[in-house]
């Protein structure tokens, strides 16, 4: 083969490789997934993100939670900076999302093979 070829054929598996590694991050959870949701450090809950619904905290009825379409989000809490719910839809194992004034953090289980850190 010629140099021509082996840098055509380079660039060939490099594209491919990464649409696989796309792929790979962007997969949604699978069916049967959970979230967890932790209060002072506590497991206080534990949703399940196949069964659509909006969700209290017992241990502090101000922080309410929405699970739709196998998602999870903060959609109410009475912290005055609203970061948790400005976090969004969380759907891929090891997203989460803290409410510092409330003590809660919400949390899909299973095992992350993504990237420890995603910016938005």
């Amino acid at each position: 083969m010629t140099r021509k070829r082996w840098i055509e054929g380079g660039v060939l598996l490099g594209v491919v490789a990464l649409c696989l590694v796309w792929w790979a991050l962007s997969r949604p959870a699978e069916q049967g997934a959970m979230a967890e949701v932790w209060y002072d450090g506590t497991l206080a809950m534990t949703l399940s993100l196949s069964e659509d619904g909006r969700y209290t905290l017992a241990e502090d009825p101000t922080v309410c939670f929405q699970v739709e379409d196998g998602k999870v989000r903060f959609v109410d809490a009475t912290c005055p900076d609203k970061v948790c719910e400005e976090t969004g839809w969380l759907e891929k194992a090891g997203e989460m999302a803290v409410c510092l004034p409330r003590k809660t953090r919400l949390v899909v289980a299973g095992e992350s093979d993504g990237p420890d850190i995603i910016a938005r």
